[in-house]
């Protein structure tokens, strides 16, 4: 890999962890996620889909605990479950301030908005999916 590559990807790679924050009080966002989300749809990906538990036959639920559990639930039954952690990202560009959830250690997370009874996860990558909860 040429030289130039590598020191793309590094400088990449640093600037995307000094954009993360945890100096800002996460504490009444994190009150805001705790609690259940039933799972609405998502859309997106290469191909554009939609999904829904109507065309999926199955349903889903996300949790948030106040001691840092997150566990998705589908028709009832646990099939995911990890810690999860808040930060706050900067994007020079546009002047945002994204929330970011990350989930256990490796996760690159998920931005997110809660807006009334609705929580949006936005996938960090070109082609990420957008999936939708509600209370």
């Amino acid at each position: 890999m040429p030289i130039r590559t590598c020191f793309f990807w590094l400088l990449s790679a640093v600037l995307l962890l000094a954009g993360c924050s945890t100096d800002r009080d996460v504490a009444p966002l994190d009150a805001q996620l705790q609690g259940s989300w039933r799972w609405v749809q998502t859309t997106g990906g290469i191909a554009g889909v939609r999904l829904t538990p109507a065309n999926t036959g199955y349903q889903e639920e996300i949790r948030f605990e106040s001691n840092g559990s997150f566990y998705r639930l589908r028709d009832g039954k646990v099939i995911d479950s990890d810690t999860y952690s808040l930060f706050f990202t900067s994007a020079p560009a546009d002047n945002r301030t994204p929330n970011l959830i990350r989930y256990g250690k490796n996760s690159l997370g998920q931005s997110f908005e809660i807006t009334e009874n609705r929580l949006t996860l936005y996938d960090e990558a070109a082609d990420g999916y957008i999936s939708q909860y509600e209370r």
